[in-house]
């Protein structure tokens, strides 16, 4: 696999790698100085066209379990060995919605076996594409296996709490905001964790938290809202991100409104460096393809 650096600064580092269907790529990430993120392709680009999301410019094909793990042991071999003593976090969601593809599943249980020795967080953002019957229900017994000794997070990324809006962001068919109740309720149980909702906010975003506690308890279900990173796709839909603190505190009155509702809330703001590497979520270094 032959694999080259096309961003870097002291926050992350971005690889570009040649697979067996076209290129993709890889991120090692530093958010702080005792943790370090292995964000992992899953895709060949993707299929689902999200607003604001590069990697949909081009689509090839799904990442072969061999090429995942290649794809990590790639970035552990790029890593100092001290910055292997922190907390480590392996991450799917670079290139490709991971329910696309069932290889994730066997990649993550030879990961929990390979590298039980660095006792990695293993994290899964999915948008809940519908039609992936059978990857949800790995996932549920991969869950049911491992989940009560280890730690997962898994992170649906929703958006938009009205099913029309919804449908702009991500136009892709979707599981129904009953069924990701369902499958993340019990996916919390066999963790023992809440399950992340995530919302990747914007001025014009459209939420209105109350109605989400009819599908989404507040005991299983934690609210992630997170800035839309400045990307090509974005741009061309018009669509206000957000590069700097101050722009962040403009959005922050989404918080209030999930906090009203009763909901448990995390702003994941990241370090804004990272969109100088092009390394944040979104964010797909297209020029150098």
């Amino acid at each position: 696999m032959k694999t080259k650096i096309v961003g870097e600064n002291s926050i992350a580092k971005v690889y570009k790698s040649k697979g067996e269907r076209g290129y993709f790529e890889s991120v090692i990430s530093k958010p702080n100085k005792k943790k370090i993120v292995y964000i992992l392709s899953t895709l060949y680009g993707c299929p689902a066209k999200c607003v604001f999301c590069d990697a949909s410019l081009d689509y090839k094909g799904i990442i072969s379990t061999d090429e995942l793990i290649k794809q990590l042991e790639m970035l552990i071999s790029k890593t100092d060995k001290s910055d292997l003593n922190r907390n480590i976090k392996i991450q799917f969601s670079r290139m490709g919605d991971p329910a696309f593809n069932r290889h994730v599943i066997d990649a993550m249980e030879k990961i929990l076996h390979k590298y039980r020795n660095l006792k990695p967080v293993l994290s899964l953002s999915t948008i809940g594409p519908r039609h992936c019957d059978r990857f949800f229900l790995e996932l549920g017994n991969l869950l049911d296996l491992y989940g009560k000794k280890n730690i997962f997070q898994i992170q649906f990324s929703i958006h938009s709490t009205d099913p029309a809006a919804r449908k702009e962001i991500i136009p892709i068919d979707t599981l129904s905001m009953d069924d990701l109740g369902i499958i993340g309720s019990i996916y919390s149980e066999l963790i023992g964790r809440k399950i992340t909702l995530n919302f990747a906010v914007h001025k014009k975003s459209v939420i209105e938290p109350k109605g989400l506690r009819k599908y989404f308890n507040s005991k299983n279900f934690i609210i992630k809202l997170t800035p839309v990173n400045p990307t090509y796709t974005a741009k061309k839909h018009s669509i206000e991100t957000c590069n700097s603190i101050e722009e962040w505190n403009k959005l922050r009155f989404f918080a209030k409104r999930f906090s009203d509702a009763g909901y448990e809330i995390i702003e994941s703001v990241g370090d804004f460096r990272e969109n100088i590497v092009m390394s944040n979520c979104g964010q797909y270094i297209r020029k150098h393809h």
